[in-house]
């Protein structure tokens, strides 16, 4: 049984470090560099493993270097991989992340195939099930919504790390117990959702573009 089970992004991130933010056309110095993993749901999870919980995380990553580091930089943090698919052929996301020293504010230039999507059928319905909590992205929300409801109907909390809106959001909000939103995203912003929240229900939002 593990603590908790993550569906959603996984990346690798460069970041770099900048006195401020350039103009068009500057060759501007960085004052730092860093190549780490990243992903909101593969972070949380890492997180989550130093802390001393069991955590599984279910995602895809391309036949690549990124593919395999994301992977190996999971594994040395004591996630459980066992469905993470290799997808031949694809290329795993990345993002260029560009961070304004003594701001923190962020500008992220990202990448992600379409053939690294999550489908329904990649999903561990029965370590969902087990799991004393299920922890969602939403990014690809087929697979989103049938781990949610496989996971309220066993009595697991859902939580959701809210980005953007596409179709189907709404019907995966309705499914969350806990919807941890960025400062952009409408959902926890607007009066409407909150009205459809079940009570007991929390909403945190987080201030646009600072590092989360």
């Amino acid at each position: 049984m593990f603590d908790v089970v993550g569906i959603g992004l996984n990346a690798v991130d460069y970041l770099v470090g900048v006195p401020r933010f350039p103009v068009p056309g500057e060759k501007l110095r960085m004052s730092s560099f860093a190549r780490e993993g990243g992903g909101q749901v593969a972070s949380a999870l890492v997180a989550l493993s130093r802390w001393g919980f069991r955590c599984k995380y279910v995602g895809n990553v391309g036949d690549d270097e990124h593919g395999r580091l994301s992977s190996l930089l999971l594994s040395r943090e004591g996630v459980d991989l066992a469905h993470v698919r290799t997808v031949p052929g694809a290329s795993s996301q990345f993002a260029v992340i560009l961070v304004e020293e003594g701001t923190g504010e962020r500008t992220i230039l990202w990448d992600r195939d379409p053939k690294i999507r999550v489908s329904p059928e990649d999903l561990p319905l029965d370590d969902i099930r087990r799991a004393r909590a299920l922890l969602l992205d939403g990014h690809d929300v087929p697979p989103a919504i049938l781990a949610a409801r496989t996971a309220r109907a066993a009595g697991v909390p859902v939580v959701l790390d809210a980005e953007k809106v596409q179709e189907g959001t709404e019907e995966l909000l309705s499914l969350c117990d806990h919807i941890v939103a960025a400062g952009h995203f409408p959902g926890c912003s607007s009066p409407e959702p909150r009205r459809k929240m079940a009570p007991g229900r929390s909403c945190a939002v987080m201030h646009p573009g600072r590092p989360r």
